[in-house]
């Protein structure tokens, strides 16, 4: 599992402003929805293989289709 901090505020035009602290240590200033988009999926391929079991889930093997 990746955890990552994410510091938010209203920008211009109502964009995120803030900083991201990864799971590395390292903090990243961004503004914009894309630039916040592009970090947490920079973090979550750095994540693969890394996948833990959420205890708080029943199903651990992902999401899947619900019952109807």
């Amino acid at each position: 599992m990746t955890e990552v901090v994410i510091s938010l505020e209203r920008g211009p035009d109502d964009q995120p402003v803030g900083w991201l602290k990864n799971a590395a240590g390292g903090v990243v200033e961004f503004t914009g929805w894309l630039r916040l988009i592009r970090l947490l999926e920079d973090e979550l391929r750095g994540s693969r293989g890394r996948w833990v079991a959420d205890p708080g889930r029943e199903n651990t093997a992902g999401p899947g289709p619900t019952d109807a």
